[in-house]
């Protein structure tokens, strides 16, 4: 949905059937850094030292979660880590946390963790810029407020994007 609100409707459209997208280098350093971080986290249940190390509880990195949102589409997201009540995000690149903490990626995944039940505290963004070799923190504590956010969001977004992909015979 972010990609459509930006107007990249050719990379919406790829993202949504998961087709094969051109990448920068940036992103490709991203991904290889998003690796790391999942091993480590798998392995040491810990947040890599260059992430600040944090020590996790029972975590579960890369937790996909789809719900059916209403009678026209399921809502997906692949939240970067959920830990007892918290849930992290983490990014790569020169915007700061409290960019992406204020995005609406956040919100959407605060609602899909909330109506799978996983109880949510605490929302972390972690963003790690590689250039730099420095990393900054951005946290917000969890408010239902948040899923109306995510929902009048949702709910803005989506029909406009729902009768795009009916014209043009893509559903």
């Amino acid at each position: 949905m972010n990609l459509w609100q930006m107007g990249k409707v050719d990379e919406a459209i790829s993202y949504y059937f998961k087709l094969e997208r051109k990448t920068t280098e940036a992103m490709e350093q991203g991904i290889v850094v998003d690796k790391l971080i999942k091993q480590t986290i798998e392995n040491e249940k810990r947040l890599p030292d260059f992430m600040g190390g944090l020590r996790l509880i029972n975590p579960k990195p890369q937790l996909k979660i789809e719900i059916s949102y209403n009678d026209y589409f399921d809502l997906v997201g692949v939240i970067d880590c959920y830990d007892e009540g918290k849930m992290f995000e983490f990014k790569t690149g020169k915007l700061t946390s409290m960019d992406y903490l204020k995005s609406y990626q956040t919100k959407i995944y605060s609602l899909l963790l909330t109506e799978k039940k996983y109880p949510l505290k605490e929302i972390f963004v972690i963003r790690f810029n590689q250039k730099e070799n420095k990393s900054d923190w951005s946290k917000m504590f969890f408010r239902e407020e948040i899923n109306d956010q995510a929902r009048n969001f949702i709910d803005s977004i989506a029909p406009e994007i729902y009768q795009f992909f009916k014209q043009k015979g893509l559903i």
